[in-house]
């Protein structure tokens, strides 16, 4: 429910001059993404707690809330920004290859 509120967002106001006509390519990416971000969140808890052994509380809450939202953060606008909504010039470009005569 939540990526979908924010796939909403994303398209009709964040990204509005960079949305396509292919909505269902855009949604797919968006939860793709989406997913692939908060993998990343739970990996530096991981890595925190597991493998560095820093198993405070105050460290699992950093480690997840600051360092991996930070970082989940930081991709999901990076992919976003290039793979879902790419500017709208991407959308229009001609088919590679010379013109046909």
């Amino acid at each position: 429910m939540a990526i979908g509120v924010a796939f909403t967002g994303s398209r009709w106001f964040t990204w509005r001059d960079r949305r396509s006509d292919r909505i269902g390519r855009e949604y797919t990416l968006f939860v793709v993404f989406s997913v692939l971000g908060s993998g990343i969140q739970y990996s530096c808890l991981m890595v925190s707690h597991h493998v560095i052994g820093w198993t405070s509380p105050l460290a699992d809450n950093l480690s997840a809330n600051v360092v991996g939202m930070g970082l989940a953060t930081a991709f999901r606008f990076w992919m976003f920004r290039t793979r879902v909504f790419p500017p709208a010039s991407v959308h229009r470009r001609s088919p590679v290859g010379p013109p046909r005569t």
